[in-house]
């Protein structure tokens, strides 16, 4: 009986264990992306040391929100595999068992009681 016991106690332990390996996996191409996006920023120009013309500024800028955003659609991809959508509640009707109000927005143009600005999609 104490070897089932051991035994069932191990199972279970390597189960919690493996069981978020899936998804950390995933997330390994996000990380890598990100990495490449701080590297692609010179580093003298962060310090202050380098200038860059305002033509390379703007090609460089571009180029790192291009990646930002591929990279924020990777995520949400892995987020969906794994079962984890976005909800965004913006122009639907404030329910409290749902949403948390943070703050009222006099808005002539909407009808009271919508939500008019999501601070944070979730």
């Amino acid at each position: 009986m104490e070897n089932v016991r051991q035994r069932t106690a191990r199972q279970i332990e390597n189960a919690q264990k493996f069981a978020v390996e899936p998804i950390i996996k995933s997330l390994l191409d996000v990380a890598d992306n990100l990495q490449r996006a701080a590297e692609a920023v010179p580093a003298g120009v962060v310090d202050g040391d380098e200038q860059l013309e305002a033509e390379k500024a703007q090609r460089l800028l571009k180029s790192l929100l291009q990646g930002v955003r591929m990279t924020e659609g990777v995520l949400i991809n892995v987020f969906k595999k794994h079962g984890v959508e976005q909800y965004n509640p913006a122009g639907e009707k404030f329910d409290p068992n749902l949403h948390q109000a943070m703050f009222e927005v006099p808005d002539g143009t909407k009808e009271a009681g919508l939500v008019a600005v999501v601070t944070k999609v979730i």
